[in-house]
C-alpha cells in the first residue's frame, strides 16, 4: 500500500493524473481492508498534492481535509 501511495505521487507529479488516481485508489482499498489509518492518511495527502499539481483545487481540498480529520482521530502527528 505504501508503495502504491508513493507510486501515485510520482506518477501524478510527472503528468499522468489518471494512473496516479488508480494507484491511490488501490492504496486506499488496501488501507481499508487492513484498517491502516496511517496508510490512508498518507495516500490522501499524496492524492491532495497531485490534485493541486494538476490544479484540481476542490479535489485537493477534499483529500486534504479528509487526511487531517483521520490524522486527528487516530493520533497521527505530522513532522515539521
Amino acid at each position: 500500500g505504501r508503495l502504491l501511495a508513493s507510486y501515485g505521487l510520482s506518477l501524478g507529479t510527472q503528468g499522468d493524473y489518471e494512473a496516479a488516481k488508480q494507484a491511490f485508489s488501490r492504496a486506499l482499498a488496501i488501507a481499508h481492508v487492513d484498517r491502516t489509518t496511517d496508510l490512508e492518511v498518507r495516500t490522501l495527502a499524496n492524492a491532495a498534492h497531485v490534485d493541486a499539481f494538476h490544479l484540481r483545487w476542490q479535489e485537493s481540498l477534499a483529500n486534504s481535509l479528509q487526511a487531517i480529520e483521520l490524522s486527528g482521530q487516530s493520533g497521527i502527528r505530522f513532522k515539521n
